[in-house]
């Protein structure tokens, strides 16, 4: 590290609590070891450790002692088997990553930044949910309030699977986003709902249901996306409804956050929302 004129600190020498506190100033990467002889005690406070990184974002380097392997849980993760004691070797790789590091165009970093929808596009979703509202009944706009959603969430930076007809029986498509998936852990399941007037206990009901569906699925978390016909829903929903693990959000709030903000950005505020057990702002 010192060859490399990298500054090493160790993650119980830092002056904040790793766990909950951001250093000042910022950590670059992060550089974990599974050695061959490591213990399970160890080894779990190295999981630990990257596993706060990979939630602050921030990159890891992986080493591992021949003929250790990582665990699966890992497996995204920057790594490397090299002898511990080959310091040509270690200082090999290890510059191979600080390079890959260093070479990050600033117009990815840019293009992070930028919001998931343009302001044209999100006024043309507005307009369509308008449209969807004036139907006779919400049966003969379903199919259309499906492919607007797909519209809206589709994306270079996003992918979301097609929807499928289930009912209230698990989930109605899977939402991938580049920069936020690879940190959730895996997709994120979502489902829509359309009705033709504000529902007594609808909205309940549904959230209750979708909430007892991930409970049997490995998922970070579920958004439920609904629309009340003949009423421009806003605002967040009772509290009552984000103590689980789904997000329930307008589609009108949706399509509004995601012309301020990449989607990316909005999935991993509503997951530490979940996971923290407050209501999902904005």
């Amino acid at each position: 590290m010192r060859r490399l004129e990298v500054d090493l600190v160790k993650a119980d020498q830092l002056r904040v609590d790793w766990l909950t506190q951001t250093p000042m100033p910022p950590v670059d990467f992060v550089c974990a070891v599974l050695g061959e002889g490591d213990n399970r005690d160890a080894e779990a406070a190295v999981l630990v450790d990257v596993g706060v990184a990979l939630g602050r974002r921030i990159p890891v380097f992986l080493i591992l002692e021949p003929p250790r392997r990582a665990p699966l849980v890992l497996a995204g993760v920057t790594q490397v088997g090299a002898d511990l004691s080959n310091e040509d070797a270690l200082g090999l790789h290890l510059n191979q990553f600080l390079r890959s590091l260093r070479r990050k165009p600033e117009a990815q970093a840019k293009t992070a930044e930028i919001p998931a929808l343009s302001q044209e596009a999100a006024n043309v979703a507005h307009a369509r949910l308008g449209e969807i509202s004036q139907a006779a009944s919400a049966l003969s706009v379903a199919a259309r309030f499906e492919r607007l959603m797909l519209d809206v969430l589709e994306s270079d930076e996003a992918a979301i699977s097609a929807f499928r007809d289930t009912g209230d029986m698990g989930y109605d498509a899977a939402l991938w986003a580049n920069g936020a998936s690879p940190i959730l852990g895996g997709p994120v399941l979502v489902q829509l709902k359309l009705w033709k007037s504000t529902p007594r206990h609808g909205l309940k009901r549904a959230v209750e249901a979708f909430s007892s569906q991930l409970d049997t699925r490995q998922v970070p978390f579920g958004l439920l996306i609904y629309h009340w016909m003949g009423n421009e829903q806003h605002g967040p929903v009772s509290p009552e409804l984000s103590s689980t693990r789904v997000v329930t959000i307008s589609a009108h709030d949706f399509v509004g956050m995601l012309s301020s903000q990449p989607l990316s950005r909005i999935l991993l505020s509503m997951r530490n929302a979940v996971m923290h057990g407050v209501p999902y702002r904005g």
